[in-house]
């Protein structure tokens, strides 16, 4: 399966690595192209990082992990690259503690 995981914080990133280990082919979008390393976490070295939206659009599924006051704008930019692949949302967050 290759999972697409748009958002690459803290939590996108522990869930493409925690994917990956579940035998997913994972691609991570980032919108500067780099990903949270974790210090006590071994990374997976196939885990692929991008900056092109448009790597998404042949993955599985797709896994939402933006904060929730980047959700909107993140989903318009990716919906040109939809192709009715699942999405789960994993947003947390409000628009509150964004100032």
């Amino acid at each position: 399966m290759r999972v697409g995981i748009i958002g690459a914080g803290a939590w996108g990133t522990a869930l493409g690595v925690v994917s990956e280990r579940g035998g997913a082919d994972v691609v991570i979008w980032s919108y500067d192209g780099e990903y949270k390393n974790f210090d006590d976490v071994e990374m997976p070295k196939n885990l692929r990082v991008t900056s092109d939206m448009g790597d998404m659009e042949k993955m599985d599924a797709w896994l939402i992990v933006t904060p929730a006051a980047f959700f909107r704008e993140t989903m318009m930019r990716a919906r040109d690259f939809y192709s009715g692949q699942p999405v789960i949302i994993c947003t947390k967050g409000d628009r509150k503690s964004v100032v």
